[in-house]
């Protein structure tokens, strides 16, 4: 019998990722067939708790991806530690990490807003436009410069970032994780219809033709090795995953970071 799990996340701009599971546990099996995943915006209200403010931080001070990224990114992780509990950082590395459960197919659904409000960024709050709030490069998404529907806009933020898994340098790990977890593909929708949808062996085989841009070449020696040993563990890992056989404990052979 197909397993199929389901969770809708709350999208509260500046306060963090909501989720709300359904499960149909106990997972007897580490093949999970498909995770589907809804997602709307939110405008935090008044009467929300202040310790949720700033949860999730934006701007010209933050490099890299937005915490609503991360936040998004390690939700993705700790689905294939333990469906429905949350990313732990002081428990769990990129470097240590081993999971116990494989997914199909991952689909994530972005809805149209249901709170009534405009939603004219889908970073920062009403409060924090009113306020002048500068939207550093990177986080534009979503300003009030951009005619498109607030759900297409937020395809848009996490679409862009989600590419952030294909750079080759020190983001080796991350990308990593997804291609040794997800069996099929990963598919964005937006109001239930397909948005972009990412391929995981196609993705695998563009990666493997990137080279690495370092200066460093022992490093870089170094890193193409360990990509190798680590290629020949995966292409092992995943014909097992596409046949649904055990996985038993065979963690990745080498370090992706270094």
């Amino acid at each position: 019998m197909p397993v199929r799990c389901y969770v809708d996340i709350m999208f509260v701009k500046s306060c963090g990722l909501w989720p709300s599971w359904h499960i149909p546990g106990p997972l007897a099996s580490p093949y999970i067939d498909s995770v589907e995943a809804t997602i709307r915006l939110f405008e935090p209200t008044k009467d929300l708790d202040p310790s949720f403010s700033g949860s999730m931080r934006s701007g010209k001070d933050v490099r890299g991806p937005p915490s609503a990224v991360w936040d998004f990114y390690k939700m993705l992780v700790a689905l294939f530690v333990k469906p429905g509990f949350p990313f732990r950082e002081d428990s769990l590395t990129l470097e240590n990490f081993e999971p116990n459960y494989v997914v199909r197919e991952l689909t994530i659904d972005i809805l149209a807003p249901t709170d009534g409000y405009p939603h004219r960024s889908v970073i920062f709050s009403e409060t924090q436009l009113t306020g002048g709030v500068e939207l550093g490069e990177g986080v534009i998404f979503g300003s009030d410069h951009d005619a498109k529907p607030p759900e297409f806009r937020l395809a848009t933020f996490l679409g862009w970032y989600f590419n952030f898994l294909y750079r080759v340098r020190r983001d080796t790990e991350y990308w990593a994780i997804i291609y040794e977890c997800v069996t099929d593909r990963i598919v964005f929708r937006v109001n239930g219809i397909d948005y972009d949808v990412y391929n995981i062996d196609t993705m695998i085989e563009v990666r493997m033709g990137h080279d690495f841009n370092d200066s460093d070449p022992i490093r870089k020696e170094t890193r193409l090795h360990n990509v190798a040993v680590w290629k020949a563990w995966l292409d092992e890992r995943r014909s097992k995953m596409k046949r649904g056989l055990p996985l038993g404990h065979n963690p990745r052979p080498v370090t992706l970071y270094k």
